[in-house]
């Protein structure tokens, strides 16, 4: 379901993930979207962030995660969003 809906966004450097029910993103979801600038993906049901779901997102600058069901966020997960400035 990500992958459809990446695939339509997949021209805006800030994809709207908003309220899709998702509650999980593979490890490869984002994977060579280095122009990637913003990501919402608030209302929606994930429970994990994974360290390899933010890697090789150099651009990303504001990551909106709210009103999800997080249980965790892996160790390390922000070391390569170095630009990341709001979350």
């Amino acid at each position: 379901m990500i992958a459809i809906l990446l695939a339509t966004a997949s021209a805006s450097p800030s994809p709207s993930l908003n309220g899709n029910r998702l509650r999980n993103i593979s490890r490869a979801t984002f994977r060579g979207l280095i122009q990637l600038q913003a990501l919402f993906l608030s209302n929606n049901q994930l429970r994990n962030i994974s360290r390899a779901t933010l890697r090789g997102l150099i651009k990303l600058h504001y990551l909106n995660l709210q009103y999800n069901a997080l249980e965790s966020i892996d160790d390390g997960v922000f070391e390569e969003v170095t630009n990341l400035t709001v979350l």
